[in-house]
């Protein structure tokens, strides 16, 4: 997978959480300015891809082995388990 996509991914989930860029640099390890960069562009070292992956709960194995796809269907179907968990508790 090519790293715009992972940049694109990583950068959706990011706002998906309503995360600012200098939360997940903090969450990360790594300066607002290096988030800042990867998301317009700038290549970054595969441990910085990691770790910022990591930050957001995801693995960057993952995302590679699988791609975009995979991960959004998962998480509808995480949070259709949780919803239906949740109407059974009221």
């Amino acid at each position: 997978m090519k790293q715009k996509a992972i940049r694109e991914i990583l950068r959706q989930e990011r706002e998906r959480r309503k995360m600012t860029q200098t939360e997940l640099a903090n969450l990360a390890g790594v300066t607002q300015a290096r988030i800042s960069n990867f998301e317009s562009g700038q290549d970054i070292l595969l441990s910085t891809l990691s770790s910022i992956a990591g930050a957001l709960g995801m693995q960057l194995t993952a995302i590679l082995k699988e791609g975009p796809r995979p991960l959004v269907e998962r998480r509808r179907q995480m949070t259709s388990m949780v919803d239906k968990y949740h109407q059974g508790e009221d």
